[in-house]
């Protein structure tokens, strides 16, 4: 496993897992690149997401933080 901050041209592969996880939640997806694209605007993804992937480079985490509520 590795762990570490995104770039943002990893922005569809962490897309397309996080759709994945809703389609296993929800039975669809339920975020857009436009939501993701708004989220990295408003955090320093470099500090505040990270990624997992195993060893096949497939992502298996995505996580973030930030200050808004």
């Amino acid at each position: 496993m590795n762990t570490h901050n995104p770039d943002p041209d990893q922005i569809n592969d962490v897309l397309e897992f996080m759709n994945r996880c809703d389609i296993a939640e929800f039975g669809e997806p339920d975020t857009s690149r436009e939501d993701l694209e708004q989220l990295w605007s408003e955090i320093e993804i470099s500090r505040d997401a990270w990624i997992v992937r195993d060893e096949q480079r497939d992502i298996t985490g995505y996580a973030n933080v930030s200050g808004a509520v």
